[in-house]
C-alpha cells in the first residue's frame, strides 16, 4: 500500500490527492475482505488433512500473482514534469543518498509520520484483524452471525476511507481528523457497552465502526505531503515500516493479555488511539494548509 502511495504522491495534483491516497487505502481492506472469502473457500473446499499438506501453499501463490500488479501500475502511471527533472544528474555531496538526506533535513517530518503510521496501524489491527478474536475472550456470541457482522464493518471501512478522502479534499485535514477521531472513539466505546448488554444489534453497531475507523482513509495523503519529492518514498516507507515492525509484535500480544483482565481494553486502546488522532488535527488544524508538493531538499 505505502509503496503505491509513493506513486500517488509522485503523480496525482494537489487537488486529487486525499481521493486517491484514499481509494489507495481502501484498495487494502478490498485485499482483507478478499483473503477472508478465499480462505473461507479453501477451508470448504479442501479438508483439513489437504490444508496441510498443500492447500496452504494456495495462498501464497495467488498472492504472489497479484503482488505483481502494482509493478505493473507503477510502469503505467505517467510521472509529473518535476519529477522527472530529478532523474537528471544531481550535484551535491549528498546526491542519491536518500537516506541521509531524510535525517538530516526531516527529523520533525519522521516524528510526525511515524504518529500518523501509528494512528493507522493501530486502528487497522485492532478493528480489523485482532477484534474478532478479542471479542471471542470475554464476550459469546453467534460465530455465523459474528463472522457476517465482522466482513460487513471491513465493507463499511472502505466506504468510509473513501468518504473521509472525500472530505478532506475540500476540507482542512486537522478539522477532519479531529472530528473523525471523535467520531471513533464514541463508537469504539458504544461497541463495547453493547456487546456487554447482549449485542443484539451487531451488524449495525459493526458498520457504524467500520465507517468510523475509516477515518484512516485520509491520513496517507498527509503523509505524503510531509516529505519532499526526492525522499518522499524513503520518508513514507522508513515511517511505515519502523511503526509497523513495532506495532505488529507489541499490540497482539499486549492488547491479547491486557483483555483477558479488562474486557473492554481494545476499546480503551482505540480511545487512546483517536485521542492521538485529536491531537494530530489540532496540530495540523492550527498550520497553513499543505499545498506544495513539488519540492526538493539538498
Amino acid at each position: 500500500m505505502f509503496l503505491i502511495l509513493g506513486i500517488c504522491g509522485r503523480a496525482c495534483a494537489r487537488q486529487y490527492l486525499s481521493v486517491a491516497c484514499s481509494y489507495v487505502t481502501a484498495s487494502f481492506f478490498v485485499g482483507v475482505l478478499f483473503s477472508n472469502a478465499f480462505f473461507m473457500w479453501l477451508s470448504s473446499f479442501m479438508t483439513t488433512a489437504e490444508l496441510t499438506e498443500y492447500g496452504w501453499r494456495l495462498p501464497f501463490l495467488v498472492a504472489a500473482v497479484l503482488s505483481a500488479l502494482p509493478l505493473l501500475v507503477w510502469r503505467m502511471v505517467g510521472e509529473t514534469p518535476f519529477f522527472l527533472a530529478l532523474v537528471k544528474p544531481k550535484t551535491g555531496k549528498n546526491a542519491g543518498k536518500p537516506l541521509t538526506l531524510l535525517f538530516k533535513h526531516c527529523k520533525h517530518s519522521i516524528f510526525i509520520g511515524m504518529v500518523l503510521t501509528l494512528v493507522i496501524s493501530s486502528i487497522s489491527t485492532v478493528i480489523v484483524l485482532l477484534l474478532p478474536d478479542l471479542i471471542e475472550i470475554n464476550f459469546s456470541l453467534d460465530s455465523d452471525l459474528f463472522g457476517f457482522s465482522h466482513s460487513l464493518g471491513i465493507i463499511f471501512i472502505i466506504f468510509g476511507c473513501i468518504f473521509y478522502g472525500m472530505i478532506s479534499n475540500h476540507e482542512n485535514f486537522g478539522k477532519v481528523l479531529v472530528i473523525g477521531s471523535i467520531l471513533l472513539i464514541a463508537q469504539m466505546l458504544a461497541f463495547f457497552y453493547h456487546l456487554q448488554a447482549g449485542g443484539d444489534y451487531i451488524l449495525i453497531m459493526y458498520a457504524i465502526l467500520g465507517f468510523c475507523a475509516g477515518v484512516i482513509g485520509m491520513v496517507p495523503a498527509i503523509l505524503v505531503e510531509l516529505f519532499p519529492t526526492n525522499v518522499r518514498l524513503t520518508g513514507v516507507a522508513f515511517c511505515n515500516n519502523v511503526t509497523q515492525g513495532i506495532t505488529g509484535v507489541l499490540i497482539p500480544f499486549g492488547l491479547g493479555y491486557a483483555t483477558t483482565l479488562v474486557s473492554f481494553s481494545p476499546a480503551l486502546y482505540i480511545a487512546f488511539i483517536g485521542f492521538i488522532g485529536i491531537i494530530m488535527g489540532l496540530y495540523f488544524y492550527n498550520l497553513p494548509e499543505l499545498k506544495k508538493i513539488d519540492h526538493v531538499i539538498v
